[in-house]
């Protein structure tokens, strides 16, 4: 049977090869079937040789075998897109324009050469040609998925979110797969760019029943707990825990969580398994002893801390510094301040200096004693003057002091001698803001987005101040939808959109937004309070006036609590007549 066979096939060949019609043969190509006349393995082997010189980022030897491939083979359309990519990658654009028109003369639907064609055009900012190239592509491949990706990715981009979000439903339609599963991923984020949330968490959920992916597990908790569900998020993130093998970001996400919901059992079953672990791992200890104090559990820190001490000592190894910034965090927590101090003054020679600096400060600032805390911040910066953070928490706590024009000089000082260091003309910025100069501030974020225009806290900061001041509303608007869009899903720039819906008086869109942000970032007091003003404007005054005692209890800074306070005491008076009435 075997020899019958093989017979048949040399006569179909021979036929094959007598016909005046050219030899045609169908191959594969990076598992794509090719057809050309002209079959050579040379042409195959040079090929391979360029995808090898690209894995190792060699471009300009690809470059010089894939034109020997087309020597041999001049009729593939995929050689030719494939010389087209890495004459791109040179910035060859030209050459890569004429290459594509080649391979387009071949076979004038080549999906890869279309969607190539219009990701080049795309970068040339001829935006109307690459959304006919990505059209085309999907009119003649419909089964195929990476114009209907590119093309949502530009519309979006565009800002056409409606648009975007039509082709990837249409994409759904027609695309199954891996591909399918990229739709669901980028509608998802689409969603979570528009805030609607639950859209998001429909297309997240399509997401995971195709893959568990620690990265989707984690997106799918985020947008439930902006909802409310807090149950099914921690559910999500305690797969994530045990998929990650109980990784620290995990961790302190799902600690936080249940401790803002109030389940201290779990919160200490948690810490149980953490420092199980870690017992095995002892460079570790320090890790979980942070995650103890974020969830106050100082006691336990401190117990952790100890117990590696002593270990350390025992083993005769020398004592580790930064276990230092633990034990003095521990002890402020717990009001020993003067041991604390003293733990962190060990600490503030050599490489810990800045870190033990900046955890004694916060210490004293706590304790209201910010006169103390400039001082170590101005002897650390001594030592450590090109320390950004260092700069910034002295130009706060000089602020909490009542030293404003000091608190201003300071950065300005250290954004004269390093004008290109973003951090520094952004807290440059925010100290301007708090003494009321924010106009001057606003200049320095327009100088910061001239050099970086996808910077998202910046975009937030112009957005958010404009509205707050209610100055160009629609300059606001657009900076703030463009934070969202680099950043979706960050509660303080959900916050600041809601504000603008307060400041221009939609205050049911206002209220579902800061409810959201409030969910994500709980320990913000100012998210709180903008929370309670929308109650408050809403005549829910109780409501109100809980959200501001929230805010006082978490806030940290001097300042923003003498202003919280003075408004409770405005809402408890107004709550007080309504009441008489």
């Amino acid at each position: 049977m075997t020899r019958r066979l093989l017979t048949l096939l040399l006569l179909t060949t021979l036929a094959a090869c007598g016909a005046t019609r050219p030899r045609v043969t169908v191959r594969l190509v990076d598992g794509k079937p090719e057809e050309t006349r002209y079959v050579s393995p040379a042409a195959y082997g040079h090929y391979l040789q360029a995808q090898i010189a690209l894995n190792r980022g060699e471009l300009q030897t690809a470059l010089e075998e894939l034109r020997d491939a087309l020597i041999h083979d001049s009729r593939s359309p995929h050689l030719h897109t494939t010389l087209a990519t890495v004459l791109i990658q040179l910035g060859r654009n030209g050459e890569a324009h004429a290459v594509l028109k080649q391979a387009l003369d071949l076979e004038p639907g080549h999906p890869d050469a279309l969607v190539l064609l219009g990701q080049l055009f795309r970068r040339e900012n001829k935006l109307a040609r690459a959304e006919e190239m990505f059209r085309r592509a999907i009119k003649l491949n419909p089964g195929q998925g990476p114009a209907y990706l590119h093309l949502a990715a530009m519309l979006e981009e565009a800002r056409r979110p409606g648009a975007a979000t039509t082709v990837l439903e249409t994409m759904l339609k027609r695309v199954k797969g891996e591909p399918g599963v990229q739709a669901h991923r980028r509608l998802a984020t689409l969603c979570l760019r528009q805030v609607d949330y639950d859209c998001a968490a429909r297309h997240f959920k399509q997401v995971l029943s195709h893959e568990t992916e620690l990265r989707t597990l984690l997106k799918l908790a985020h947008v439930h707990r902006a909802l409310g569900r807090a149950g099914a998020a921690v559910a999500l993130l305690r797969e994530a825990f045990d998929r990650s093998g109980g990784a620290s970001q995990v961790a302190a996400l799902l600690l936080e969580l249940l401790h803002h919901e109030g389940r201290r059992q779990e919160v200490d079953d948690l810490l149980g398994i953490l420092e199980k672990a870690a017992a095995e791992r002892p460079d570790r200890i320090r890790a979980v002893a942070e995650l103890a104090l974020q969830v106050e559990r100082p006691r336990r820190a401190l117990k952790l801390v100890d117990e590696q001490i002593r270990r350390l000592r025992r083993d005769k190894q020398p004592p580790r510094p930064q276990l230092s910034l633990t034990r003095g965090a521990a002890l402020f927590k717990l009001g020993r301040a003067d041991e604390a101090r003293s733990e962190l003054e060990g600490a503030l020679e050599g490489p810990t200096g800045p870190s033990a600096a900046l955890r004694l400060a916060g210490g004293l600032g706590l304790l209201g004693r910010h006169r103390e805390a400039s001082a170590v911040l101005r002897k650390a910066l001594n030592s450590h003057e090109d320390n950004a953070g260092l700069v910034l928490a002295l130009s706060r706590s000089l602020h909490q002091e009542g030293q404003k024009e000091a608190s201003v000089r300071v950065v300005r000082r250290a954004v004269e001698r390093r004008p290109d260091d973003r951090g520094l003309r952004f807290g440059f910025a925010a100290a301007l803001e708090r003494t009321g100069a924010w106009r001057a501030a606003l200049n320095q974020v327009r100088r910061i987005l001239k050099r970086r225009p996808k910077d998202a806290p910046a975009l937030n900061f112009l957005g958010y101040t404009l509205a707050d001041r209610r100055e160009r509303l629609e300059e606001a608007r657009r900076s703030i939808k463009r934070a969202l869009y680099l950043q979706p899903g960050e509660g303080y720039i959900i916050d600041s959109l809601g504000w603008l819906h307060y400041r221009t008086g939609e205050r049911s869109k206002a209220f579902k937004l800061l409810q959201m942000a409030a969910r994500l970032a709980p320990e913000e007091p100012e998210i709180l309070a903008h929370l309670a003003e929308v109650h408050a404007a809403l005549k829910r005054l109780n409501r109100a006036v809980l959200l501001y005692r929230r805010a006082i209890k978490v806030s940290e800074d001097a300042h923003l609590t003498a202003k919280l306070k003075k408004r409770l005491h405005q809402l408890e008076r107004e709550r007080g007549r309504v009441g008489t009435r």
